[in-house]
Formats: structure tokens, sequence, C-alpha cells
């Protein structure tokens, strides 16, 4: 709370020296927030939307209040709820309370409203631009605190206000502290629903998949589940519930701190570093029981025997530690070392890293990562996902851990041509209720035979998936059944779609054959435009009903209405997306006059004598695409010429011309022998000439 203290004189310093210097920018802040926050800046509304996800838009619209308009004002009201939430921090007992009884305490003791406590983020915001304050750390607690006063006075229901006055795991040393605990997911992604028209939520760990919509409060149009397409058995996922000896294993709070349980977890780690490839990823419950487990697996010389193999790399809760042991665990494994990466649930490197490749052919998850059940802000959650969604504790817990156990060990597969491996190491996944919460595409993989292992049979089961996965790759798989598409490949099975429908109401098979490659340009499409037009011309020309001709009512089949717009569909689609489309061919380059008559000439044999003809029919062409102005090309041609033997006085120079170009007017006069009739005007200008 001193450093909040010291937060707040820093900018009343600076806003005396402004009222000193340059009390007009002080004013001009007075004035926009009197029109409204939305005026504030020059950011587009869909900026401004991605910066304040969760406040309400009538916040933005709605002018700052009177009472913290002026800096000095917003100064107090910031120091009276500083003192207020140190007040609230003397506590001895654990306090839990609902946003409304928060900030009706705040306002009888403070004076501070619930519309102030609203607009506290953005006036601290626009205090901080008008100040022009760039050390933004400085006022990071402050900060803090004008967040969670907006949070507080924005939402009335979905979150609770907890304030402990020590931590639980050391209740002698007091460490007060005032958490705002969010409830409902629901109103995280509510501005996405109310923004966008469609929605596409998908992940590898929605499951079970009919949970989602209660949590997050929406009805889904269409909800899927789909399997993985492979070629192989890339996939061998295992539950291990019993050491060597036989001992059940398992991270339960009555389990975990047995000797043998670390003992067996221990030996199978040591088993597989001596079977398994490259890089080994372990997952544990959370950091305290990973320090434990390790620090065990050292006294008793396993870590010893473990590093024998390959090296050992810890996922710490310091980024810069982590990022380098990252860093050296995918240089052991590039260099053919091997390691081993301990790392935690629901931890940095669970949430966002891939172990794809040789980086990941095995992850042992070790026990069910529960939550914390004993936790304050669990139990809130639990008791209003129960009030309010009518989720059972024991779902949600369940649900919960599950997803967190498919996310880690789903680090491990990001490819169709990867292979990986995966324990579940505790015997509670060997219960239905748990186990089938794991995502289809692990339970499609999970045999009975992989149910229930000992160390032993866990190791003799890896050996025989990598003696499979250390056979050539064949990416047609069984029966040659692709799974890995390429582009050609892609455009024909959007071929056979179409084709598809295209039968379907027609009855007729449009068969032919794409070009062996297809690089996309639009001349890599004709034949689809092709069958396109024979389409039409068969099926959609001759209609009675279209020409309106004979007994058109009733006289030709009903109208193939889909297949129309899914070919007007397709035919838009490429025509926007060519990058050509102004050419017919990507490998055509636009050629000169010259270089076109040349190729006329040789493939047309044209005399000598014709060759200033068909040039200058070639320019005429290309340089004029309408009727008009070719016929005021011509227009200007003889008008030129005209005035050109009426205004020469040298005569020999005129005898020379007409001897080079004794055509130049019935050949200028001729361009235009193509068309229906040459204009009289023009004609009469050749006469006169």
């Amino acid at each position: 709370m001193v450093l909040l203290g010291t937060s707040t004189a820093l900018p009343k310093r600076l806003i005396e020296r402004f009222k000193a210097t340059d009390a007009g920018r002080l004013r001009a802040e007075y004035n926009r927030l009197v029109e409204g926050l939305a005026q504030r800046g020059n950011l587009p509304i869909t900026d401004t939307w991605l910066a304040n996800p969760v406040l309400s838009d009538d916040i933005l619209k709605e002018a700052v209040p009177g009472n913290i308009r002026k800096a000095e004002h917003f100064l107090s009201v910031l120091r009276r709820l500083v003192q207020y939430l140190k007040g609230r921090l003397q506590v001895e007992h654990v306090e839990t309370e609902v946003p409304v009884a928060f900030v009706a305490s705040i306002n009888g003791q403070a004076g501070i409203d619930q519309k102030m406590l609203k607009f506290c983020y953005d006036r601290l915001h626009s205090l901080m631009l008008t100040l022009e304050m760039t050390d933004t750390d400085e006022f990071l607690h402050i900060q803090t605190i004008c967040n969670f006063a907006t949070l507080v006075g924005t939402y009335t229901r979905g979150f609770s206000i907890i304030i402990e006055p020590f931590d639980e795991r050391m209740p002698h040393i007091p460490d007060p502290v005032i958490q705002l605990c969010c409830h409902d997911a629901s109103l995280a992604i509510k501005p996405v629903f109310d923004r966008f028209q469609s929605v596409i939520i998908t992940s590898g760990t929605l499951s079970p998949i009919d949970l989602y919509p209660r949590l997050l409060n929406f009805h889904p149009v269409i909800s899927r589940s789909f399997m993985m397409s492979l070629t192989r058995d890339c996939i061998c996922p295992m539950v291990l519930t019993r050491g060597s000896d036989q001992l059940p294993v398992s991270t339960k709070f009555d389990m975990r701190s047995d000797p043998g349980v670390v003992r067996n977890y221990g030996r199978l780690l040591l088993e597989m570093v001596a079977a398994v490839p490259d890089g080994i990823v372990c997952f544990f419950v959370s950091y305290s029981y990973m320090d434990g487990i390790i620090n065990s697996w050292n006294d008793m010389g396993i870590l010893q025997d473990i590093m024998q193999h390959k090296l050992v790399f810890i996922e710490t809760q310091d980024v810069v530690e982590t990022t380098l042991a990252l860093d050296n665990y995918r240089r052991a494994c590039d260099c053919g070392r091997g390691a081993v990466f301990f790392s935690v649930a629901r931890g940095k490197v669970a949430e966002g890293i891939d172990f794809d490749r040789h980086y990941g052919r095995l992850v042992i998850m070790f026990g069910v990562p529960f939550q914390y059940t004993l936790s304050r802000i669990l139990i809130a959650r639990l008791e209003y996902l129960r009030d309010t969604f009518q989720i059972k504790e024991g779902d949600f817990l369940t649900f919960d851990a599950l997803r967190q156990a498919a996310q880690c060990v789903g680090r491990v597969i990001r490819s169709k041509a990867d292979y990986g491996m995966m324990i579940f190491a505790d015997k509670r996944y060997s219960r239905h209720d748990k186990r089938s919460k794991l995502p289809s595409w692990i339970l499609s993989h999970l045999r009975d035979a992989h149910l229930n292992l000992s160390t032993d049979m866990a190791l003799h089961i890896a050996r025989e998936f990598l003696r499979r996965m250390a056979q050539p790759y064949d990416k047609a798989g069984s029966g040659q059944k692709k799974t890995l598409l390429t582009q050609e490949d892609l455009e024909k099975k959007f071929i056979r779609f179409l084709q598809s429908i295209i039968r379907e109401e027609t009855r007729c098979d449009l068969n032919y054959q794409l070009k062996n490659t297809l690089e996309g340009d639009f001349h890599h499409w004709l034949d689809l435009f092709n069958h396109f037009e024979s389409f039409f011309e068969k099926y959609i020309k001759p209609r009675k009903d279209l020409q309106l001709v004979d007994e058109f009512l009733g006289a030709d089949p009903p109208f193939p209405r889909n297949t129309v717009l899914q070919i007007l569909r397709v035919t838009q689609s490429i025509l926007e997306n060519c990058s050509n489309k102004h050419l017919y061919s990507s490998y055509e380059c636009p050629e000169s006059d010259l270089e076109l008559l040349d190729k006329l000439v040789k493939e047309h044999s044209v005399p000598y004598d014709l060759r200033f003809s068909l040039l200058t029919r070639l320019r005429f062409a290309r340089a004029f695409s309408s009727l008009a102005a070719r016929h005021q090309y011509v227009c200007i041609r003889l008008y030129a010429f005209i005035v050109l033997v009426q205004t020469s006085t040298e005569a020999d120079d005129l005898t020379v011309f007409f001897n080079n170009e004794p055509e130049f007017i019935g050949e200028l006069v001729s361009l235009l022998s193509h068309e229906a009739e040459v204009p009289e005007r023009i004609r009469i200008l050749g006469i006169v000439h």
C-alpha cells in the first residue's frame, strides 16, 4: 500500500506542474471526457473493442461522471479507494462478498458509487496520456487498482471478492490478499457472440462436447465431433495403474507421498528413457509435487540413473529459466543426446509449447491434474456453477482435470506424419467415468489391452510401437487411402464434389480429366468452366420457361436452382481469388507488336509486301478496343494527311513520300473494312485525298 500511495503522489505533482505551464491540455481533456470516452482517440472501432472486450458499449459512449472529470478530483477518489482497500485487508478470517455488496460497502465508507468505479480504468488511461507518462511500470499498482474497480463496478454477477488474511500453507505469517474471482466464463465470450453472427469453436480437447455450451451459456446450431484420419496407428495411449512390484500408483493426496509410489514412478521413467529415443516430456500435477518427487528421486539415486541415458531439464515459475531450459532441451534432442523435460499441468509449457517430431516421442502424465479442492476460489466457483448452470461439483472437477490431461499429452502429436506415446500413470484413469472424459481421438486408439498396465507391460508395448514406427512411412497407408493431401488432391476432391451435385440434380455425368499439375492460376480452371458452360448449354439454354416459347408452363423439369447457385458461387470465388485473371495464363507474358508479327509470319508464311500492313492492323487492334475509337483514329489520320498536303511547299518531299507509301490512303481506310460499313465521312475524306 506504500507503493500505491507513491503511485498517486507522482500524478498529483505532474498535474500541478501542468496547471502552471500547460493548463490548456488539462482543459482539453476535461472537455473530451464531457463528450464521452468514445471520442477520446482516433482508434478504429475494432481496435477499441479489442482493447476493452469485457466492457459494455455504454461505458465507451457515456460521459465520464462529473466528480472524476477533473484530474485532482479523480486522484482524490483513488486515494479514498486505496484507503478503503487498506482497511478491508485488516481482517482475521476469510471473507467472501458478491460485487453488489462490495460496491455498497465502498459507497458507504468511501463515498464512491458504482458509476465512478466503472470509469476508473478509462479515466486513469486518459490522465496518463494527458500527462505523457512513459514509465508505465511505475504505475502498475494503481493500474491494477483501477482495473479491479472497473470490473467490480461493471459486473453484478459472475464475480466474487475473496479476502484472505494469510496463505493457508503458512497460516502463521500474515499475508492479506484481496482477490476478484471470475466464475462465469460466458462473460468473456459474450462480446464475441454479440458482435459476430457466425462463431466457430474448435479444439482437440473439447470433451465432453456437451458441457461447453452450458459453461459458455450458448445454444450451438451445429455440434460435431470428428475423428482423426490417419494412415497408421501413430498414437499409442496407455493407462498405467501399478508398478513392476504390482503396487498401485496414484497422486491421490493419501498416496502421493508413499515411498512405493514415488519409487514406481521413478522406475517407470527410468525404464522408458532407456528404451525411447530422443525427447520425453513428463507432466506433474503441481510445482510442489514435482519439486518433492524430484528430490526423492535424487535421494534414491534414480535421477542419476536417468541422466546416464538422457539430460534432464525442469520447468520453473521463472519465465527466463524456463525459456533457457526449453532451448537447451531442444538442442539436446537435435544433437542426438536425448533429454527429459519435467513440466507442470496448467503451467506455461503445457498451455502453449509443442513437442512435435523428435522433441516428444513419449509424454508421461504423472497423476490426474485435479485442482486444489480446498481453494477458496475453486469452492466459490463450484457453488456458482451449481446454482447458475446446475453443473455438479464432481462433474466439473473431472471435466477440468481430464481436459488438462488431454492438453498435456496432446503436445506430442502435431501432424499426421508425427508419432508418439502417451502414458496416463494413475490408477484412476482405469475408471470409466474418468477415462470417458478424454477426447475421442485418444479413446479411439486406447485399446483394452493397453488398460490397467504395469511398468514392464508398458515397456513391452512401447518397444513394439517404436519398432512399427521405425518402418518407412507410406503416406498412402493401407488401401491406398490418402490422408496427407496435396493442393492437387484438394482441387480434385472439390471437383468431384461439384460433379456429385450436378449428377444428383440433372443425372448427367460430366467426367473430365484435370491437368497433371494444378498451380491454382486462372487457366487451370478452364476445364471446370468449360463443363459449367456445357451444363448451361444442355440444361439451361433450351428451357422453354426461360425463352417463353410454345407451351412453356410445366414443359421442363424442375429448375436446378441449387446447382446453378453452387456453380455461380464457385465461379465468383475463383474469379475473386485468381491473381492473374486478366491474362489467359500466368506463363504467357504480354508480347510486343513485333514479337507477335514475327510469330504470325512464321506460322502463316506472310509475304514480305503484306507484313507492314499486318503490323499496322496489329497495332490498330491493340490500341483501340471500341468502334468509336477506331473511327476517330482514322479520321484524325486522314485530316492530318490533308493538312500535310495543303501546307507543304516541298513538292519533291511529297513525291518521295508517295513513292514510299503508295497505298497509304487505301491501307488506312481498309482498316475498317471488317466493320459493317465504312462511315460516309471517312469515305469522303478518302475521296478528297
